[in-house]
């Protein structure tokens, strides 16, 4: 068993897969970089700082609530009959969403706040987005993920365009409707390719045959607890910043900040597609008991090649960042062109980080990952809280590159030193 996978997934057999990947993401990655042209010439800072600090509020409750149901159930779909893991993982995002949008629609009503809904519903649709895009991921099909990749941010170009030049919708209202129309439509789209699935899910749904066990249940919790703590310690890495830029400066700055990580946050295009490749084969591998050797060999070679393209790219990008900032942005966001190149340095650590990650995940050894994060968001806000007030919103951007740091430092340490832990694989 052990010498099949070494030529499987330590040979070449799989190179094909993953250049279409990078192409892909080749074209993604230029079509992304429009779309930051377009929202810096369309968008003033004011509204784009409004509508961050939604969005991040937002991507806090979606990485909490949903993220470790979503995380559970592409670890427990590999290998056995998946009807089960179907039905019961079906029902929990069912329960979450109801509840929280009912949640959200009381408030919305009470506070006569009818955007509380829409962010609401936009939230709902880019749960179920990513729901449909891991399904793609887990079952490597990763011809069709890269269309849905293409496709989307190629849509979100054209909408942002047709609805801000032609109808003037340039409020961060205005742009939650429009994020409303995109995460609906690709919701719908991604969710069709899992038909069969769905069909399955609904057959096995009926009592008794969906009744959830206690068995079930023991696993839910015992992948996903661990990833309720590491939302709260990501979200605190990734979005502590602009609260504390807002508290200390204004949401114009707060707005030039979110163009500028937006700008810098694209490194995660260039793993992204080594993600897509990797997630299978690693969660393959842990599934039929191969050895922590010959993953953290395959992981590590990727590893290697990754840092050295991704360090070349940061650092161009940080020798031009004044060229490529008037290319990217507009002179209204003059202020965002340095911190580009820096928070593309913080994410150069972050992406490194992720592709360690896949074989905790693939094992079920989720604290680990909760270690290394809690102490990259403690790092990242002690450091915001010194900087700002004295470097601005580059401040912000130097305590991300630190966060990070530490956080990847840990990582390292806790991927070549797991079996000091004695931490024995889940069942899955």
């Amino acid at each position: 068993m052990v010498e099949q996978l070494e030529r499987v997934f330590c040979g070449r057999t799989l190179s094909k897969p993953l250049i279409y990947l990078v192409s892909s993401q080749m074209i993604t990655a230029l079509i992304a970089l429009l779309l930051g042209k377009a929202t810096a010439l369309c968008i003033a800072p004011d509204e784009m700082g409004r509508y961050n600090l939604a969005y991040v509020a937002m991507s806090f409750f979606h990485s909490l609530l949903i993220v470790p149901t979503i995380s559970a159930f592409k670890a427990h779909l590999i290998g056995g009959n998946p009807a089960p893991t179907i039905s019961f993982y079906g029902c929990c995002l069912l329960a979450i969403y109801g509840i929280a949008l009912t949640i959200t629609g009381i408030l919305s009503w009470m506070l006569n706040q009818p955007s509380l809904l829409l962010i609401g519903l936009v939230g709902v649709g880019q749960g179920f987005y990513a729901l449909g895009k891991e399904y793609l991921t887990i079952n490597a099909l990763h011809r069709v993920y890269s269309r849905v990749q293409i496709a989307y941010i190629t849509f979100n170009l054209l909408v942002l365009c047709i609805f801000t030049v032609g109808f003037n919708w340039r409020t961060a209202t205005d742009l939650w409707w429009i994020a409303l129309l995109l995460n609906a439509s690709f919701a719908l789209i991604t969710l069709s390719y899992t038909k069969p699935t769905i069909c399955e899910f609904q057959l096995s749904i009926k009592p008794p045959a969906a009744g959830i066990t206690n068995d079930q249940i023991k696993r839910y919790r015992k992948y996903a607890t661990p990833l309720l703590n590491l939302a709260l310690w990501s979200a605190l890495a990734n979005y502590a910043d602009r609260y504390l830029i807002k508290f200390f400066m204004t949401d114009a700055d707060v707005g030039q900040y979110a163009v500028a990580y937006s700008v810098g946050s694209k490194v995660v295009l260039l793993v992204a597609p080594l993600i897509t490749y990797l997630t299978p084969a690693i969660y393959q591998m842990s599934a039929q008991e191969a050895s922590d050797d010959l993953i953290d060999a395959e992981l590590m070679r990727y590893l290697r090649y990754y840092g050295l393209i991704a360090g070349c790219c940061c650092l161009t990008f940080l020798l031009f960042h004044k060229l490529i900032g008037q290319l990217l942005l507009a002179e209204a966001y003059a202020q965002a062109y340095l911190v580009g190149p820096v928070i593309a340095f913080a994410y150069l650590f972050l992406t490194c980080t992720h592709i360690l990650e896949i074989k905790w995940y693939a094992n079920s050894q989720t604290r680990l990952i909760v270690w290394h994060n809690s102490i990259g968001a403690l790092s990242a806000i002690g450091l915001n809280i010194v900087l700002i007030p004295r470097l601005g919103i580059i401040g912000a951007a130097l305590a991300t590159v630190g966060g990070f740091a530490c956080q990847l430092g840990l990582c390292f340490y806790l991927f070549k030193n797991t079996a000091h832990y004695k931490l024995k694989r889940a069942t899955v």
